[in-house]
């Protein structure tokens, strides 16, 4: 019998390393920053205005002075905890459409951050509105079950 030539599989190349862009890239620590990623521009809002001199400056209308506060980002530090909540499925429903048609504009890193910035947003709210803008004291006791207040 003749020996057959030797056949080889081609057409796929090697597999990618840390130094060719693998899953290396992928690890937090090899990710850029956040100081690194370009600045969002909110397409909506009203391009800013130079601020007016001392001189020429017009008395701060009253919706100028109760603008919220800028909400305090929580550290990156701390742990994160899972939670449960119900919702209405047309809120679930409108909260990841709204994820996923702006997830390129927005630097959420997750729906979970996005939730988050959220829940953030409305706490803050509240704690303008009723609590001088200070935090609410944390109180590690269990909710109360059943309807809410009032219901």
């Amino acid at each position: 019998m003749t020996d057959a030539p030797r056949r080889t599989i081609s057409g796929l190349s090697p597999r990618a390393t840390a130094q060719t862009g693998g899953v290396e890239r992928l690890l937090k620590k090899n990710r850029p920053q956040a100081s690194d990623a370009p600045e969002i521009v909110d397409p909506v809002a009203p391009a800013p205005t130079p601020e007016p001199t001392s001189a020429t400056a017009p008395a701060a209308s009253p919706r100028e002075k109760t603008r919220p506060a800028p909400a305090v980002q929580a550290p990156t530090e701390e742990p994160k905890v899972s939670m449960s909540v119900r919702v209405h499925t047309s809120v679930r429903a409108r909260s990841r459409a709204a994820y996923r048609a702006t997830g390129a504009l927005e630097p959420d890193e997750s729906y979970s951050d996005m939730i988050e910035k959220a829940i953030e947003a409305e706490v803050r709210r509240r704690e303008l509105a009723y609590n001088d803008g200070k935090p609410f004291e944390a109180n590690t006791a269990s909710l109360p079950a059943g309807r809410p207040f009032g219901g």
